[in-house]
């Protein structure tokens, strides 16, 4: 098994003796490995990398702007993975040593990364609207293919130990691994900061977040197993250590870098004489500038969401310290949007300017930080519109005017209503039902787009309602479909992945008109429209897991007291936070199932002052009972909330939640500060005491 890499030149001199017991040093690797690999590596040659930046750069003339579907689908099937919603993998990645290596390695470090890489970092080009130096693009890929081989000599080695218990020579197989483990852990320390090369970082953003999550799982693994790969205390408490200051090294790194690129796309301009890209761009180009221009935006904060903030979200459970179950089912609580679909009907062709600027999408789109909804009813309606009105002489056809919906909270019945636009005649109802696709017929009318039907998808793909708005003209008629992620994932290295990845939910449509209310006859109607979406780990009930550490967001609660309010999150916490005020409670309410009664409660918070963080709540018999934290000071909170900010709090008791023998029953945990000027929740984790006391 060794013969794969005994001829590997920096072998020994990655091993150093850094890394056994000065985790913290740097690793002085441009003076060392001029080159990661070389011709002497026979057996673990990459594939050359000769002409293929040029040919990336020819692939990036024919590219799409949207990031490859499959690297998106994989990175939501790896957040699925490591969020503790897939059966049998879930247990194999946390409670298995190697389970990581073995499971989800391969979806992640394909035997051929070349092309596909090359092609994502293509699409990042077109998405930030920069193109990546060259030096950077070669060593990235150079180092990602090194890594690559590396990782799967690393997983045949697991393989190899796992298939010697019991034999003489398992003693022989641990010591490979312990040494296969070091050359890894050293390569990616190497590799890191080729992944972040200084005015490439934006592009290279989701190589390093893949790499960050590959590092950080075998170091938990490391961490929690090493034991039985012969590693002693001490050095397990070293990697122990440089796992904790990596999480937090890969987390700001991601967040800042992100949020860079975020205010970089918020000044590009999409280039609508692109035909090819804007089919269904006619006339006045103005009257689609804004949207378009949203569009790239918003294509940024989605696909980097979904590549990178998602993964960085599931990092903290990757300590095993403090998440000392098999699984940790962390659910995530932000929202996502497609592309808003329509355009502007006045324009510069009149003497009003548009308002369909990115700011006004913006702000009629993006949800404000609130408490997570569900969407329980949709209505639909419509007015009558003359084409080329005042002058009355087009025809006269349907209009969309009015979109009303219901939403819930989490864990309530009581129903908000609220209406865009204005009322006309009914088009259709859509009742509560999973939604996970949009289907938007427009058509091209003249100068103008006009919305005449949306259809409703569930997760079969069956047609929930097709809301018919009016009949399509003779101009071109354009089918704009929306579900997040995109596709279906088909990779044949973990079928067991793919197969339960579901689409998001559909929570809320937006929607906007050319002119503020009163400015003309058109501001009755509806001129784009859009769809939020969110992630399908959030449970309807919040139900608390009898096996595993349940995180709850702080932000599906169901109300609100006093000054307590919900404000942004930062980027790396998987949705909005709770910034609780004195005496100001929130009420959170959790389903216990069938037969769990004893629970140890955490907060994951941000603060600076100390004090106390007291829950109340009922017992099944009506006798309120009462847990206390005692919230230490963080010295190291900042305003912008980085990951030093946080910390997790334990309660100094269990809690009593008891269900029956036959049902589940629901809690509401009134959970408030008396003593603390500000304290913010991130989420609320359960870990499970006492199992079923009925069976």
């Amino acid at each position: 098994m060794r013969e794969n890499i005994k001829n590997y030149p920096y072998s020994r001199a990655l091993q150093y003796p850094l890394l056994l017991n000065t985790p913290y040093r740097a690793v002085p690797y441009p003076n060392i490995y001029p080159k990661l690999y070389s011709s002497k590596n026979s057996n673990i040659i990459p594939t050359k990398l000769d002409n293929i930046y040029s040919r990336s750069q020819e692939m990036c003339t024919t590219s799409s702007s949207n990031i490859s579907r499959e690297f998106m689908i994989t990175a939501a099937g790896i957040v699925w993975a490591l969020g503790g919603f897939i059966p049998g993998v879930g247990n194999i990645i946390a409670a298995v040593p190697g389970g990581l290596v073995n499971v989800l390695l391969p979806v992640f470090w394909e035997a051929d990364t070349s092309d596909q890489t090359s092609k994502l970092m293509c699409d990042m080009e077109i998405l930030i609207n920069q193109k990546i130096n060259e030096y950077a693009f070669n060593t990235a890929l150079a180092y990602l293919e090194g890594l690559t081989r590396l990782l799967m000599v690393y997983n045949q080695t697991i393989k190899d130990w796992r298939e010697s218990q019991g034999n003489t020579g398992f003693q022989k197989a641990a010591e490979d691994v312990r040494e296969m483990f070091r050359e890894v852990h050293s390569h990616f320390i190497v590799a890191m900061p080729m992944f972040k090369i200084y005015g490439s970082e934006i592009h290279l953003l989701p190589i390093y977040a893949r790499a960050a999550t590959t590092h950080l799982t075998i170091l938990r693994d490391i961490v929690k197993f090493g034991s039985q790969y012969g590693f002693d205390e001490k050095t397990m408490n070293s990697f122990y250590e440089y796992l904790k200051q990596s999480i937090a090294e890969y987390t700001n790194h991601c967040i800042n870098t992100y949020t860079q690129g975020l205010e970089s796309t918020k000044k590009q301009k999409a280039d609508l004489t692109d035909i090819k890209r804007y089919p269904w761009v006619r006339g006045n180009r103005d009257n689609f500038q804004g949207i378009e221009n949203w569009n790239l935006f918003n294509a940024y904060r989605r696909d980097m969401t979904l590549l990178v903030l998602d993964l960085v979200a599931t990092w903290p459970t990757l300590d095993p310290k403090v998440y000392t179950t098999e699984l940790t089912q962390t659910q995530l609580a932000r929202e996502l949007y497609s592309d808003i679909r329509g355009s502007d009907t006045l324009g510069v062709s009149t003497s009003y300017n548009s308002i369909i600027t990115l700011d006004n999408i913006e702000n009629n789109c993006i949800r404000k930080p609130g408490l997570f909804t569900w969407l329980d009813n949709i209505e639909m309606y419509y007015n009558m519109y003359t084409l080329w009105a005042p002058l009355g002489t087009g025809p006269d056809f349907n209009r969309l005017s009015g979109i009303k919906q219901k939403i819930s909270y989490t864990c309530s019945d009581v129903q908000e209503e609220y209406l865009l636009g204005v009322l006309g005649s009914p088009v259709c109802s859509v009742k509560k039902s999973r939604i996970i696709e949009t289907k938007v017929d427009i058509d091209a009318i003249s100068t103008q787009l006009n919305i005449t039907s949306i259809e409703f998808l569930d997760q079969n793909k069956d047609s929930i309602s097709n809301c018919k708005i009016s009949s399509s003209f003779e101009y071109g008629t354009f089918t704009f479909s929306n579900q997040i992620p995109e596709g279906k994932f088909n990779s044949t290295y973990s079928e067991a992945i793919g197969n339960f990845v579901p689409s998001h939910n559909l929570s809320r449509i937006c929607a906007g008109k050319s002119t503020p209310q009163g400015l003309s006859s058109d501001d009755r109607f509806i001129n784009y429209i859009g769809f939020s979406w969110t992630h399908p780990s959030i449970n309807p009930k919040n139900i608390l897991s009898p096996n595993y550490i349940t995180q709850i967001p702080a932000v599906t609660s169901q109300k609100l007291f006093g000054n307590t309010k919900v404000i942004k999150g930062s980027g790396i916490t998987g949705g909005d936070l709770v910034q609780l005020s004195p005496k100001s409670p929130m009420i959170l309410s959790v389903t216990v199932p069938v037969g769990f009664t004893n629970y140890t409660m955490r907060v994951r918070c941000a603060n600076q002052q100390a004090g106390s963080l007291i829950i109340r709540s009922n017992d099944k018999d009506g006798n309120q009972t009462t847990t206390t934290f005692s919230i230490p000071q963080n010295k190291h909170y900042t305003a912008d909330l980085l990951y030093e900010s946080y910390q997790t709090v334990t309660a100094d008791s269990n809690i009593q939640l008891e269900s029956s023998p036959k049902e589940e029953m629901k809690y509401d945990l009134y959970i408030y500060s008396e003593d603390m000027e500000m304290i913010i929740l991130d989420k609320v984790e359960f870990i499970p005491q006492k199992f079923n006391k009925y069976k």
